[in-house]
Formats: structure tokens, sequence, C-alpha cells
């Protein structure tokens, strides 16, 4: 249901773009999501799907590409390092205090 809230999300981004194919895609969402919360046992009866709707995440992705940034791993591990290093010198700074130190 994460990626599904998620998806929405992008989609509200998208739409803020003045992308006209979104309508499409958010008319989807309560099929997906009933496919999301058919599992378990919903993947053994796939066939019952609409294959048109499973067709349309993919074609979204090619959408969402430009808005969600494709980061290497080392450039994920740079920036947790990076909140590491804050997160120690807060910890070791005893001049800050209150909501802003947690």
């Amino acid at each position: 249901m994460d990626h599904v809230s998620s998806i929405r999300e992008l989609l509200d981004t998208l739409g803020q773009t003045g992308d006209e194919t979104v309508d499409e895609f958010r008319r989807e969402l309560p099929n997906w999501t009933a496919m999301v919360l058919s599992l378990p046992g919903g993947w053994g009866t796939a066939e019952l799907f609409d294959p048109h709707s499973l067709q349309l995440p993919r074609i979204l992705r090619q959408n969402l590409r430009r808005l969600v940034p494709q980061y290497e791993q080392s450039q994920v591990e740079a920036i947790r390092q990076g909140v590491e290093d804050v997160l120690q010198l807060l910890k070791q700074d005893g001049s800050i205090k209150g909501q802003l130190a947690i």
C-alpha cells in the first residue's frame, strides 16, 4: 500500500506539470489498490485482473522517471554518511537543546 500511496503522490506532482495522461492513471488507482489488497491469494487468480490496467504501470514508470532522480549507491552512501555525521555532532554539542536537538 505504500507503493500505491507513493504513486498517488507522484501523480499529483505529475499533474502539476500539466501532463494530460495523469487522469487515465488516476482512474486506475482503485484497480491497482484492489489488486494489492487481494494478496496473498489474489496472485493465484491474476488472470482475472484487467490486463490493460496492469500495462499502465509500465507506461507510468516512463513518465515518472523525470520526477524521481536515480542515485548511484555511492551517492546514497555519501548522503547517509553526511546525516550520520550531523547526528554525531548534535550528540556531542551540549549547547543545542530541546526540539532542535531532537
